[in-house]
């Protein structure tokens, strides 16, 4: 509707613009032309007043007071003796009171009674008659008002049909819209299927296409919500199980030692299931876009130095060694993403490297690229699985860290969101496995 109300208002603006400047032209024309009606007329009246009476009113009659009457037309005629001051003779539609100055030729606009008149007089000074020709205003004014409403008229019709028109095609081209939008009133809030493309117009072809692009996609998010949720209830679900079971073993017993024992179960059973769920909270922000991307310059060595202090006390539990080779290296990003990303590599080296084993952390600039390394002396990742680590919830078959399987996933979408670029080394002196994150350059 919007559309055909703009199409109107343009056509209809269009026809103003178009009348105004084409009776511009034809009162110019017109003007020009009635005067020159005017002057010829006098001339010839002229002419005739100077030969004879008789002759220009010969097929006149005489009123009453004498004076000769010519016969009606267009224009007003009216002839004076100068001598006398007398009016010869006049038109039958010529003003009664006197439209022109005697003995004074050329034109001019006179008004009688409220009625405009276009006069023109001409003068012979040997006859010492003065003819004057008039012609009445209204007579422009009523072709103006008849040519406009004969434009109005036309243009209304023109307007009419159009908008008729425009809305019968606007409805038939607009039908399968229509016949879209009943059906996704009728969808069910889940469906996602895509909507069908044929026979809708090609302006509005490239929406649907959009739309269905982004019911893939969410489609798609969905599917992946589902089965993050399905995995993270079976992982919660099963330290869940292990603390009950301990927690009624240790109620059960009058055992001091096998209570303490039951105690150190139940307390390693608690924190891997704080960290299972702080991990789940960090992969639910990230996928939620909870975490402002602002890039930021920040200082890699610094925040590799931070995490690793809280992650020392987990290393000391095992008597493990972190050893750590920074460098200050500049990467632009998110520092708690980043933060995210170092903990989860630490402490995935914490958790798979045997007791007493090592981890050496290296951080600098190679090339101009900040580089982040993380590498351990333990079991290491067979060849054929390191494709799949990055997975969510996937943990290697007959690992012996108790892991979730989410850290190295959070590592790898954090990495993505930097533009970082993963690669999977061998570790210390052949052994474990290394990490290594490299940054673009700033």
């Amino acid at each position: 509707m919007r559309l055909l109300a703009g199409i109107l208002v343009t056509l209809l603006l269009s026809w103003l613009i178009q009348f105004s400047f084409y009776w511009a032209d034809v009162v110019k024309e017109n003007t020009g032309a009635r005067d020159r009606d005017l002057m010829n007329t006098a001339q010839v009246a002229l002419l005739s007043v100077a030969s004879t009476t008789a002759r220009l009113s010969k097929d006149a009659s005489c009123s009453q007071d004498g004076r000769w009457i010519a016969p009606q037309s267009k224009n007003a005629l009216l002839a004076f003796d100068l001598t006398s001051g007398r009016l010869v003779f006049s038109s039958i539609d010529a003003p009664s009171t006197s439209i022109a100055e005697l003995g004074k030729s050329g034109f001019s606009t006179r008004y009688v009674d409220a009625d405009g008149w276009r006069v023109y007089s001409a003068i012979d000074a040997e006859a010492r008659t003065q003819v004057v020709v008039a012609s009445p205003l209204s007579l422009s004014q009523q072709q103006f008002r008849d040519r406009f409403s004969f434009g109005a008229l036309i243009t209304f019709i023109l307007v009419l049909a159009v908008g008729g028109v425009a809305i019968l095609i606007s409805s038939i081209a607009l039908k399968p819209v229509s016949a879209i939008t009943r059906s996704l009133r009728q969808r069910d809030v889940m469906d996602l299927s895509p909507l069908c493309e044929k026979h809708v117009p090609i302006e509005i072809r490239p929406l649907i296409v959009a739309l269905n692009q982004q019911h893939i996609r969410l489609k798609t998010a969905m599917e992946n919500e589902r089965t993050f949720l399905s995995n993270a209830a079976h992982e919660l679900r099963t330290p869940l199980a292990v603390l009950t079971v301990q927690t009624e073993n240790a109620l059960r017993t009058d055992d001091i030692d096998e209570v303490k024992a039951l105690l150190r179960k139940i307390a390693a059973t608690t924190q891997r299931s704080s960290r299972l769920a702080e991990q789940l909270l960090d992969l639910a922000r990230m996928e939620s876009s909870d975490v402002s991307m602002a890039p930021k310059t920040l200082d890699l060595s610094a925040v590799v130095e931070l995490v690793s202090r809280d992650i020392q006390m987990i290393a000391v539990e095992k008597s493990q060694r972190i050893l750590m080779d920074l460098n200050p290296c500049l990467v632009q990003g998110n520092i708690d993403l980043i933060g995210i990303l170092v903990r989860n590599l630490l402490d995935n080296a914490c958790r798979y490297t045997q007791h007493a084993g090592c981890i050496l952390v290296q951080c600098g600039n190679i090339d101009g690229e900040a580089r982040l390394t993380v590498m351990d002396d333990g079991p290491g990742v067979p060849l054929h699985e390191r494709e799949k680590i990055f997975d969510r919830f996937y943990r290697v078959p007959g690992s012996a860290g108790q892991g979730s399987g989410i850290g190295l996933s959070l590592v790898a979408r954090i990495a993505h969101q930097h533009q970082a670029k993963i690669e999977i080394l061998a570790g210390i002196a052949g052994n474990g496995v290394a990490f290594s994150i490299t940054f673009p350059e700033l």
